[in-house]
């Protein structure tokens, strides 16, 4: 096995995901705030970071070729 740490893949991930939500300007930011639905929430989130890890990867993807 390499010598590779475990977790290292995620800590850089999380490092990237973090730089860039720290450009965000917050003036472009829309909040919206409402009950959730209990039952609903597991989808809801799902849903949510799938597009998000989407934009994050074809960002990275787009920074290789």
């Amino acid at each position: 096995m390499s010598g590779i740490i475990y977790g290292l893949y995620e800590q850089i991930i999380n490092e990237i995901v973090n730089e860039n939500l720290n450009k965000v300007d917050q003036e472009l930011v829309i909040k919206d705030t409402q009950p959730l639905d209990s039952a609903e929430s597991s989808k809801i989130l799902a849903d949510y970071l799938t597009r998000i890890l989407r934009e994050i990867f074809n960002y990275i993807d787009d920074g290789d070729t």
